[in-house]
């Protein structure tokens, strides 16, 4: 490589391109990103943290709520639909009236 291509390369000078940015790189890299409980940051655990205060009682106070009526669960092996009704996690299922080609009567 010649001197010119040596400088242009430190330089990040090429004819006709603009120069590269330069970033600078602190020596001390403690107060970047220091890890604090089980490999994950400060903002990680704030984060973390606050999902759980607010999922973990909304999920408990939903979770006895939950009601299914006139579900249609349908089975792939014999490939049937069959309504059920589900609450507080006893399911029940719904007998329909059929016709005689196999069709529900609504």
């Amino acid at each position: 490589m010649c001197g010119e291509m040596k400088l242009q390369a430190i330089s990040g000078l090429r004819k006709g391109c603009e120069p590269l940015a330069y970033v600078t790189v602190p020596k001390d890299l403690t107060k970047i990103k220091s890890k604090m409980l089980f490999g994950l940051t400060k903002r990680q655990l704030v984060c973390f943290g606050s999902a759980a205060l607010v999922g973990v009682p909304l999920f408990f106070l939903s979770k006895g709520s939950t009601v299914l009526e006139n579900f249609p669960l349908f089975c792939p092996k014999c490939k049937q639909e069959t309504l059920i009704n589900v609450k507080q996690l006893n399911m029940s299922v719904i007998k329909e009236p059929v016709t005689a080609d196999g069709n529900r009567i609504l």
